[in-house]
Parts: structure tokens; C-alpha cells; sequence
């Protein structure tokens, strides 16, 4: 029998921020990743100086999920609009 497995790379800058938002999930190894910094809801210092730090990790662990899929279907990106590096890492 086949299952389906749903997957989620969470990000953000913030380490605070996410272990309260994910407390409680049942997320694997590898599926959260934060930096040591926040961004302070300043999109211009999130795009030129904490994303670019976070952008190879983000990328390794979003390759590694995908390579332990057998049929991979698609992604959906879900991401702040309102500041800070979430509208910065789009």
C-alpha cells in the first residue's frame, strides 16, 4: 500500500519565532530552518543581509526532502507579504 507522507521546510530568521510555532508538530529532522537573527520586519535588511545567509541551507535541505520522494507531485510556497525576511526570501 502506498502512503502519503506531507512535507514542510519551515523557515525563519528567528529561532524563537519557530520553536513556538512548531511546538507540538510532529515535523521531522531537517524540516525546520533558522538563522541565529531576525530581521526585524525590515524587508530590505532581510533581502541583502539575512537571507542570503539562510539561502544554501534553505536549498540543501529543500533538495534533500526532495530526494527522498518517489513521485514528487509539486511545491507550494507560503510566505510573509508584510515584511521582515519572509517577503524578503521571496
Amino acid at each position: 500500500a502506498s502512503f502519503y507522507f506531507p512535507r514542510a521546510l519551515w523557515v525563519d530568521a528567528e529561532p524563537q519565532a519557530m520553536q513556538q510555532h512548531t511546538k507540538g508538530m510532529l515535523l521531522r529532522e531537517g524540516q525546520q530552518v533558522w538563522g541565529s537573527e531576525s530581521a526585524a520586519g525590515n524587508f530590505a535588511r532581510g533581502l541583502f543581509e539575512v537571507a542570503p545567509r539562510m539561502a544554501d541551507t534553505m536549498t540543501d535541505q529543500l533538495r534533500c526532502m526532495v530526494e527522498r520522494c518517489s513521485a514528487l507531485q509539486g511545491f507550494s510556497v507560503f510566505h510573509s507579504v508584510g515584511g521582515g525576511t519572509g517577503s524578503a526570501l521571496a
